[in-house]
């Protein structure tokens, strides 16, 4: 369904409504937003930016002070800030926004204490299992907030874990099938499933019915089919795929 915006814009187009009387239809149908939405918008920017400001300073000021900070001063800072995060998602749950928020800087900052302890521990963990970890241990957040950025970030973490398996071991399912071809048939297998699941959910469920993941999803499936296709064709020896 068309927004009310291009619902206006097409009758102004087909000239239902007088030059004279635009200004008019547009104050009438909201298409300008009001001091007070102005407001509003402004409170839930500032939300968003404090709340990835914390979690992000606390990533780069670690990373910074990396040797100069006692590990149970690294740890303990950032699993106060995590404990400190859930609690206020259990203290705003009432809010629609502010619980969401912090909820996902829980889930970056997650990230964060996974990388302090394999650089602090020397685990020799390779990276695609520190992102496919933080995918698995971010899942029940990720299943109870309802919160489409939560979702995206989630899908990203599986989509960058399976590049970097790639980058690091290389799979071929098939003798004549390349891996590139794999990677580029896995990751566009993922996302095309992701965006028909989350269509169908979407018309079911409100806090899924947001265009721009809808569009990132779509972006994502797209770009992994094209860089599939530009592959076969710009890769001489992987031409026989076009036949088998």
């Amino acid at each position: 369904m068309a927004s009310i915006r291009d619902q206006i814009i097409l009758l102004i187009e087909q000239g239902h409504i007088p030059k004279e009387k635009i200004d008019e239809a547009l104050s009438i149908t909201k298409v300008f937003p009001t001091e007070k939405d102005w407001f509003v918008f402004i409170g839930k920017l500032l939300l968003w930016l404090g709340s990835l400001a914390i979690a992000f300073s606390v990533m780069f000021f670690i990373a910074y002070n990396i040797d100069n900070i006692g590990k149970f001063v690294k740890f303990g800072a950032v699993e106060l800030l995590i404990a400190g995060s859930l609690l206020a998602y259990w203290r705003f749950y009432s809010h629609p926004i502010a619980s969401k928020v912090t909820l996902l800087t829980a889930s970056i900052l997650v990230g964060v204490l996974l990388a302090l302890y394999g650089i602090t521990y020397q685990t020799g963990a390779d990276s695609w299992q520190l992102f496919f970890t933080w995918a698995l241990l971010i899942t029940p957040w990720v299943l109870i907030g309802h919160f489409s950025p939560l979702w995206i970030m989630w899908l990203m973490l599986f989509n960058l874990s399976l590049i970097l398996y790639y980058s690091t071991f290389g799979f071929s399912f098939f003798s004549w099938w390349a891996p590139v071809i794999n990677l580029f048939g896995l990751l566009f297998a993922l996302n095309t499933l992701a965006l028909i699941i989350w269509e169908f959910l979407s018309t079911k469920r409100e806090w899924l019915a947001h265009h721009w993941a809808i569009r990132i999803l779509a972006l994502s499936s797209g770009a992994s089919i094209t860089l599939l296709a530009m592959y076969v064709i710009f890769e001489e020896q992987n031409i026989l795929i076009l036949v088998v």
